[in-house]
């Protein structure tokens, strides 16, 4: 129900906030597949989450166990034929640094339509992911890709370009690499996956090998410490100190647990907790740097004393390893919060009537992440939507006063009371993840009113009267019209009204559509205990 990253088999999401009182959910849809192995008898699924300031850890965790139900294929069963091959520049051989290819064949040998296909390689190590003739996921060493249909009789196929590393350990001989597929209603097994095997071949780094150097610093107030919920950086640096230029680079940085990557100087993918960066090359006696923006979590577990981060790279004509690589290790030094200061709020005007609108100001004094505005009732209603939208494009800037738009005009009373009291509240979440609040508040008094847009009505050459009239309440009210001897001589309406200003529309007639003579006449308006009249001049 919303996005999330993936890594191996985990699901991740990121919320930036959720108020105290609130809740959060998220609904994640999956599906079962239709054969599983017989020893699959139950689905366990774990899950936990992190918060910057929450301390009690015993609920941060749940499972939920289900039983595994194996049930007959679905009508209109098929067989799908799989292959995995490999294409090298010598058939069963990959030279180290040669780019080359798998073929994924499906062949749809069945009397149906194969359905809802997942198709997944495992990628052997030192072999690099170019590229794929489909798009294709990734998780882990596996390379995913999804086919909605293959026809009965039909066949697809996929291309995935990879290169061996041009440097592989002295024990890795053999490249193997493994693919299989599962589709709704397949259930012949025996032909749904593939392996493919190459001798690996090492030969001579190419002409112009060159000579990386490596470094990874951290830069934080204090060197060599880190303090709780402290932005830093770190500083990767490669320095080319070899005679010719390095191509096609690669580097790799893995953040330290409860470290949160903030931003990079250069544009960065993520894998995991690992940020990656491609780099074409770095001339001969040149060099090339990245700086990587994060911040230290306020809330630490107690056993985490040391953050250590590791980076390395890899480069095409880069055969001297030693260099290739660095850590840097920060102590972390645990500091209190500053005290809070509580943010400020004013409501103005103190007292108003039914109907009247209350503007409000707020003003924090210390840097926070998210604030939010709340109104109470003396009915112990809350609405916490008021001014969402201002409040969602306003970050609020310390010792600065802002005037919150609309201002609010839902003004009105809700009890059989004379006067009310609303509270404003003002809720502000700091950098440290805590809550401070603050309240203003207005009285609301009762307000009851009888206003006409005019004295005389000119039937005939005006608009329709306008009666306008306030009153202190959601109730009913009948408006009449009376001439001057105290006779009724109709009734305008008689309906129910919301609290604040409300406007009738008079248009000369009765209610059984006779005109009204032209005369002196008196409108009333009768609401509870709320009694008013205006006297009005019909000419004709």
């Amino acid at each position: 129900s919303r996005i999330s990253s993936i890594s191996g088999d985990s699901l991740i999401w990121q919320i930036a906030a959720i108020d105290a009182g609130a809740q959060d959910s998220i609904t994640v849809n999956v599906q079962l597949a239709a054969n599983v192995p017989p020893t699959l008898t139950e689905l366990i699924s774990f899950a936990n989450f992190i918060a910057d300031n929450d301390t009690t850890l015993a609920n941060n965790s749940d499972s939920d166990t289900l039983r595994v139900i194996s049930q007959p294929p679905p009508l209109g069963i098929t067989d799908l034929a799989f292959s995995l091959n490999s294409q090298t520049q010598v058939a069963g051989e990959a030279r180290t640094g040669e780019a080359f290819s798998y073929n994924l064949r499906l062949s749809n040998i069945g009397a149906n339509a194969a359905q809802n296909i997942r198709v997944a390689q495992i990628l052997p190590d030192s072999v690099r992911f170019l590229s794929s003739s489909r798009i294709s996921s990734i998780s882990g060493d596996s390379l995913i890709w999804q086919i909605a249909a293959i026809a009965a009789g039909g066949e697809d196929s996929i291309t995935v370009d990879v290169q061996l590393a041009a440097n592989v350990p002295p024990a890795l001989t053999q490249l193997i690499s493994f693919a299989n597929f599962t589709a709704d209603n397949d259930t012949t097994l025996a032909n749904n996956f593939d392996t493919d095997t190459l001798r690996v071949i090492s030969q001579p780094p190419p002409p112009g090998i060159t000579d990386l150097a490596f470094s990874l610093n951290s830069q934080t107030q204090v060197a060599g410490e880190a303090r709780t919920g402290e932005a830093f950086s770190y500083h990767i640096k490669l320095n080319n100190v070899g005679p010719n230029a390095a191509q096609n680079i690669r580097v790799a940085q893995i953040l330290p647990d409860s470290v949160r990557f903030l931003s990079s100087s250069q544009i960065s993918s993520i894998s995991g907790d690992s940020l990656i960066w491609q780099i074409a090359a770095i001339a001969a006696g040149a060099q090339d740097s990245i700086t990587v923006n994060v911040q230290l979590a306020t809330n630490l577990p107690p056993s985490l004393t040391q953050l250590i981060s590791f980076a390395n790279f890899t480069a095409d004509n880069d055969t001297t390893l030693a260099n290739n690589s660095d850590s840097d290790t920060l102590r972390v030094i645990s500091q209190p919060p500053p005290p809070i200061v509580p943010p400020q709020i004013t409501a103005t005007p103190p007292m108003v009537q039914v109907g009247d609108s209350v503007f409000i100001r707020v003003q924090v004094e210390q840097a926070i992440q998210k604030w939010d505005l709340w109104v109470y009732f003396v009915t112990g209603a809350i609405d916490s939507s008021f001014a969402d939208g201002f409040i969602a494009g306003t970050p609020l800037t310390p010792k600065i006063w802002y005037d919150v738009h609309p201002a609010f005009s839902e003004t009105r009373l809700l009890t059989q009371a004379q006067q009310e009291r609303i509270e404003f509240e003002l809720r502000t979440i700091d950098l440290f993840g805590r809550p401070a609040s603050t309240r203003a508040n207005v009285t609301v008094r009762a307000g009851n009113a009888l206003v006409l847009d005019r004295n005389v009505y000119e039937a005939e050459r005006q608009g329709p009267l306008a009666i306008k009239f306030r009153l202190s309440s959601n109730r009913v009210a009948r408006l009449d019209l009376l001439d001057l001897n105290g006779q009724k001589v109709t009734e305008i309406i008689q309906a129910p009204f919301s609290a604040g200003w409300n406007t009738h529309f008079w248009n000369g007639f009765t209610q059984d559509g006779r005109r009204v003579g032209s005369g002196v006449y008196v409108v009333t308006l009768h609401s509870q205990d709320f009694n008013d009249w205006k006297k009005v001049i019909v000419v004709r």
